[in-house]
């Protein structure tokens, strides 16, 4: 399916990827795919296209995905979106100093829930930290994707996967994080009510992974993001949704 600006919809206001396809329209507002491809589901012959397209779909040959919400800092006022200090929306992005977190102030329903942020400046300190949550503040409740500073000593920082006041599970890079870098917390609840937490770094070279199964099997839907002991720069944050599954009978 082929969906642009010179079509069915139209939408000049902001194109935040650059792919000549406006925010409004595109079916991958933060990853440039100016074809608007959305076959990988069709091509198992039992599903069908979900709108959400191929360069930026989380289950590519699953129908029922969703975008659920899309803030590419392109508007001051947009702050409101959200709950929390720290952190101001200016150049098209998202930018904090010291210690900043916002939650969001809507939920986004579904046992899949798929956040992810596009930085391009991390710059911090001892003990700095980037997070992004889902299903809750980070704080009190949820679960929680990060990126540390260096807290194993070994030269090169971490990806941290962590539930709120339960397990945690690190892994450190291969390399200095450099360039632009993607973190993406990805919340899953299968048929028999069990989580899963899987978090993704990449990086300019490199990258590190983490899976964490998680006692919570609660589709809360909030989300949030957090920095602390340094400089971040959002470009943009995209919220995927995959469906409420039913229970599976015991």
């Amino acid at each position: 399916m082929t969906v642009v600006d010179s079509g069915p919809c139209i939408d000049t206001t902001h194109d935040e990827d650059g792919d000549g396809i406006g925010d409004g329209c595109d079916l991958c507002p933060a990853a440039p795919d100016p074809r608007q491809l959305d076959t990988t589901e069709a091509a198992t012959m039992i599903n069908f296209p979900d709108g959400v397209g191929d360069a930026c779909d989380p289950r590519p040959s699953l129908s029922g995905d969703k975008l659920g919400a899309f803030h590419p800092f392109a508007d001051a006022a947009r702050a409101s979106d959200w709950l929390g200090t720290g952190w101001m929306i200016e150049n098209d992005r998202a930018r904090a100093s010291d210690v900043a977190r916002w939650v969001s102030k809507t939920r986004e329903a579904g046992d899949g829930v798929y956040v992810q942020a596009r930085i391009a400046q991390l710059a911090w300190l001892a003990g700095g930290s980037f997070e992004l949550a889902v299903d809750g503040d980070g704080v009190d409740t949820g679960l929680v994707c990060a990126i540390t500073r260096d807290r194993d000593g070994d030269g090169n920082d971490e990806l941290e996967a962590r539930e709120v006041n339960g397990a945690v599970v690190m892994k450190s890079t291969p390399m200095p994080i450099t360039g632009a870098i993607t973190l993406t917390a990805w919340r899953v609840i299968d048929v028999q009510r069990r989580g899963t937490l899987r978090c993704r770094l990449t990086f300019e070279g490199g990258g590190a992974v983490l899976e964490l199964p998680t006692t919570d099997d609660t589709a809360v839907g909030i989300y949030g993001v957090a920095q602390q002991a340094g400089t971040t720069e959002v470009t943009s944050i995209v919220v995927y949704t995959s469906p409420l599954l039913p229970q599976q009978a015991n």
